[in-house]
């Protein structure tokens, strides 16, 4: 399964949590020199990402660890969901009879 653009800016926000050059980045979320290029630049626009001109290093912002939250809660309330509608698929077919 590809990553989608939500998937790679979380995996870099994580990343940079501590303080990390871009080359790390590019080795922890298997992105060419291209693509994370691009994404640090939309992520410092976004004020998600700063860089440190002094260390080299690029770190998570209070911004981008809020986004790294509010993702992580909307992935649990997607699994919440997927788990709900697996446990009793009678359920569904009940529901679906139900509109027909």
């Amino acid at each position: 399964m590809s990553q989608d653009s939500g998937d790679i800016i979380s995996a870099i926000l994580q990343s940079a949590l501590t303080g990390v050059s871009k080359m790390r980045i590019m080795y922890n979320c298997y992105l060419s020199y291209g693509q994370v290029k691009e994404y640090l630049a939309f992520l410092q626009k976004n004020d998600l990402i700063t860089f440190d001109w002094k260390t080299r290093h690029y770190t998570t912002t209070a911004k981008g660890k809020n986004y790294l939250y509010s993702r992580e809660k909307i992935d649990e309330l997607v699994s919440l969901k997927d788990k709900s509608s697996q446990k009793n698929p009678s359920d569904n077919l009940w529901h679906q009879n139900l509109l027909n």
